[in-house]
């Protein structure tokens, strides 16, 4: 042999072996790299899955239904605030009056249009989440009612005058009855019989 180096046997094992160890190594580390990429690439993308629907629920659903209900509660503001006339057709500032009957009709107006925008209405007044459209018609029905009774109306005989404003008062305390129970507004305005 002259005094050049030549690989032995050992020497190619140890490095094969050594570069096979390398290899593993980073197999490991890439392989556990590459698994984290695509998981946190998943994640992502089910996070933004998660957050598209939940937007689309919260604007078809869940705030049409918080804007109904804050519209009931409304209702229930104004039965209260304008219940000296109700209670008292014909009795009262006229200018308030007229604010009552506008705002009455009002009022039916938008809780049929507030009823309107919720999608899926008859599902979620099947589980009990909102009133029906039977009891939605009802309180509108019965808040145009109000708004047309506000005014008595004066007849020569004063007994009749009497009357009629009597049988307002018990038609208007019998609307407000079915307006509290259709919306379940617990407020004990009209008088239960």
């Amino acid at each position: 042999m002259d005094g050049s180096t030549s690989l032995r046997t050992p020497e190619v094992t140890i490095i094969v072996i050594l570069l096979f160890v390398i290899g593993l190594i980073l197999f490991v580390v890439y392989g556990n790299i590459a698994s984290s990429i695509i998981t946190a690439v998943l994640t992502i993308i089910i996070g933004v899955i998660t957050f598209v629907l939940g937007q689309i629920a919260i604007k078809f659903f869940i705030e049409p239904i918080q804007r109904q209900q804050e519209h009931i509660g409304k209702i229930a503001h104004y039965l209260i605030f304008y219940a000296d006339l109700w209670a008292n057709p014909g009795f009262g500032p006229d200018d308030k009056i007229k604010e009552a009957e506008k705002k009455f009709r009002q009022l039916a107006s938008e809780l049929r249009a507030l009823t309107n925008l919720v999608k899926g209405y008859y599902y979620f007044s099947s589980l009990g989440i909102v009133p029906s459209y039977i009891e939605i018609e009802t309180s509108a029905r019965n808040l145009i009612g109000l708004s047309n009774s506000l005014r008595s109306m004066e007849f020569p005989d004063e007994r009749e005058t009497r009357r009629h404003t009597h049988d307002l008062i018990k038609r208007n305390q019998q609307s407000v009855n079915e307006i509290e129970s259709a919306l379940d507004i617990k407020m004990g305005l009209g008088v239960r019989e």
